[in-house]
């Protein structure tokens, strides 16, 4: 029997780089004196580029081993010797990942000494103040950033974000209102808020500083940009197609409006705006990528696949460009090469959907062991994700170990219980097990939590009528999931099913009949419209649409054996 559900259409790197470097000048051995201290280094008693390495190296290894502090001042020496002033910066970090902002305040100073006029200390000493939850401090900072390089849109728009990280979101939104409130003219500070203030969902107030930016400096590209992201997607691309008449070479907005036309289901107008951009930018992975996922979401494979094949030209192993050439080649039916690209995505974003679809595409290329192999080590890293525990038991189900595929949904339930997707999996097998009692406890239970759900009633309904029980129930069950759900294929299916069960023969016929009209082709109605064919004295009939159905119907699957069996029991008379 087969159950009807809605069918889915269907750094330690950095570290070793360190001692390989080390390795070009001998280290301090037990022989040799200790490691003199930087002002040495400075006065020409010892090498400053071998001291620069040992300081280096003991900076990497205090990190590496939690002692920020230590690592702090290794660094900041290792800045002050070699004339490496941006070393200050990570000394920084450390003191702020040790909590010790008093300690980075100080190297940020000195890196604003060694560096005079560059931004980044600035921001530094506005994200150490921040952690000290200092708003007045920071934001003087900050106002140095916004006065002295109002051109560093990167850096404005993260700036928010960087102060968030150590001081929280209250004392980054605090410090820049402080800034724009202090900075009232510059246009700079109002995008800089702006930004936070969108990045947060609060998108009229992000709007007002953004449009203010744009009234201080008006046809600003980054401000353009911001304000078109922060604005639902048809006003945004109003926003960006108007600056676009006026500044056509302008690549950020060009790739911002591109980016919006995909998210506004415009899939062939973003092409044309990535190709143009991809001739201008021939070596821009992010428009290669927006490029093919353009050409993905039209179904052209082929140029889709030369797309991101470009990106990994230029950005070797990126995770987004893997992932998507594996789902290229799953949509052709390459299912191998598809796994192949899947697991070569190691880290990022796409890290748990790459494992997911490399199970699917195993279980797809015929290949359950390597699919349940692939589930097992998902399941065992996320403990927590019912998930996991549903794909392996189905899993189990197709490989016929249906005792072990209940236990793995009983595990899923006891982490999750009450997971709705769960119980539709132990229902299906309880029912292969012929534990009736089982499946209805379930499907009931998810008719208790969700009165509404039409499939559940459908379940029931179209078991009961499948066993040829309770059969006046079984009509309410379906008819209810009809009512939920109005012309649904499959809901349809089980009504004319209920009707077969009932001898209710013309009836059914017209069920199935209208069913087929909404899913055309579907083999499991088609098999039961033969069941009513063959009842009403129409075997001709009945053969054609069980050859019909076994045409359509999975090479292998339960449901063609069993067509195959009725076809050969018929021709046999």
């Amino acid at each position: 029997m087969s159950l009807r559900l809605p069918r889915a259409r269907t750094s330690l790197l950095g570290l070793a780089a360190v001692l390989l470097a080390a390795c070009q000048t001998p280290a301090p051995g037990p022989e040799q004196p200790p490691a003199p201290a930087p002002d040495d280094a400075r006065s020409g008693s010892v090498d400053p580029y071998r001291y620069g390495m040992f300081a280096y190296l003991a900076a990497q290894l205090a990190r590496h081993n939690g002692q920020l502090a230590e690592a702090a001042t290794w660094f900041a020496r290792t800045a002050k010797v070699t004339g490496r002033a941006d070393l200050y910066g990570e000394a920084v970090n450390a003191s702020l990942q040790a909590r010790d902002a008093d300690a980075g305040e100080r190297y940020a100073e000195r890196w604003r000494q060694a560096a005079p006029g560059a931004v980044a200390p600035l921001l530094a000493l506005a994200r150490t103040r921040a952690q000290k939850e200092d708003v007045a401090g920071a934001a003087q900072a900050m106002g140095h950033v916004v006065v002295d390089h109002p051109d560093a849109a990167p850096v404005l728009r993260s700036a928010g974000e960087r102060l968030a990280e150590v001081g929280g979101v209250s004392v980054a939104v605090r410090t820049l209102r402080k800034t724009a409130e202090a900075h009232a003219d510059s246009a700079a500070a109002h995008l800089a808020y702006g930004h936070l203030l969108g990045r947060l969902g609060q998108s009229e107030s992000a709007a007002g500083e953004l449009r203010r930016a744009l009234e201080l400096r008006p046809d600003w590209e980054a401000a353009v940009v911001e304000l078109a992201q922060v604005r639902p997607v048809d006003e945004g691309l109003d926003i960006l197609h108007t600056y676009l008449a006026d500044h056509p070479n302008a690549l950020e907005a060009r790739l911002r409006y591109a980016q919006g036309l995909l998210a506004g289901d415009r899939p062939g107008d973003s092409e044309r705006v990535y190709a143009g951009l991809a001739e201008d930018r021939p070596d821009s992975a992010e428009v290669f990528m927006g490029l093919g996922l353009a050409r993905f979401h039209q179904q052209e494979w082929d140029a889709a696949q030369e797309a991101f094949q470009r990106v990994l030209e230029i950005d070797p192993g990126k995770s987004a460009a893997l992932f998507h050439l594996g789902r290229v080649a799953e949509e052709q039916g390459r299912y191998e090469e598809a796994g192949g690209f899947y697991s070569r995505v190691h880290a990022g974003r796409f890290l748990q959907q790459a494992r997911l679809r490399e199970a699917v595409t195993a279980v797809r290329g015929g290949d359950l062991q390597r699919a349940l192999q692939l589930i097992r080590q998902m399941r065992a890293g996320n403990p927590g994700e019912p998930e996991y525990y549903r794909l392996e038991a189905r899993i189990l189900t197709e490989l016929g170990q249906l005792q072990a595929a209940e236990q793995v949904a009983d595990q899923g339930l006891e982490r999750a219980p009450g997971h709705v997707e769960l119980l539709y999996t132990r229902a299906l097998i309880r029912d292969q097990r012929g534990e009736e009692a089982g499946m209805e406890a379930d499907i009931r239970r998810i008719i208790k939590q969700r009165p509404d759900e039409a499939r559940a009633y459908n379940f029931l309904g179209f078991s009961l009528a499948d066993r040829g029980v309770r059969l006046d129930e079984a009509l309410d069950l379906v008819q209810r999931a009809n009512e939920l759900e109005p012309d649904q294929g499959y809901i349809i299916d089980s009504l004319g099913w209920v009707h077969y069960r009932m001898g209710h023969l013309a009836r059914a016929e017209r069920y199935l009949r209208r069913a087929l009209e909404l899913t055309p082709d579907d083999p499991e109605i088609l098999s039961h419209l033969g069941e009513v064919l063959k009842a009403r004295g129409r075997s001709d009939e009945a053969r054609a649409a069980w050859r019909r159905a076994l045409a359509n119907a999975e090479a292998g699957s339960a449901l063609a054996d069993r067509l195959k069996g009725r076809l050969e029991a018929v021709e046999a008379k």
